[in-house]
């Protein structure tokens, strides 16, 4: 099953049902930090006072969990738990589908949805294409076996035209 996604959407997602600021739990989702119940607050030293750090806590176990009662047990009373803990709308022909992959893929792509954490991830990874150099857009437009003079004028005009920058 395909699903992806980035600590920023849990710290969205959690900062609402822990009462924790976002900004905190962008910091400490990943890193050796847990949840104290009774206190409603996120301490360090997980490891060493024998405490469950927040990614497993909050991350692995749920996808854990729904991949259990989906794949392992087939527990379809349990899928409809989860489906109303999480938002994700399922028809009882989706939780009664012979195959499990199909209600875990309707999960995790209305829980996690590959998209919108691939878009974010090219927004923040990729430089901005204004800024690209000339020799950058050539290497862009062309491979190891082929040179940038070998492509057609008209694909090399759009360099010149930098109408190539627009369109990437």
């Amino acid at each position: 099953f395909l699903f992806i996604n980035r600590i920023h959407h849990f710290a969205d997602l959690y900062a609402k049902k822990l009462s924790v600021k976002r900004e905190i739990l962008m910091k400490t989702l990943w890193g050796d930090y847990y949840f104290d119940e009774k206190t409603k607050r996120v301490c360090k030293g997980a490891q060493s006072k024998g405490q469950k750090p927040m990614f497993v806590q909050f991350i692995l176990e749920n996808l854990w969990s729904v991949y259990e009662a989906i794949i392992i047990r087939r527990d379809n009373e349990k899928l409809e738990k989860i489906a109303t803990s999480i938002g994700a709308k399922l028809t009882p022909r989706d939780i009664q589908h012979t195959d499990p992959s199909v209600p875990l893929h309707l999960i995790f792509n209305q829980w996690l949805p590959i998209a919108s954490a691939v878009f974010d991830m090219v927004v923040v990874q990729l430089p901005n294409p204004k800024a690209l150099n000339i020799e950058k857009i050539e290497q862009l437009m062309c491979n190891k076996s082929r040179r940038f003079d070998t492509l057609l004028s008209e694909t090399q005009q759009l360099k010149q035209d930098k109408f190539f920058i627009i369109l990437y």
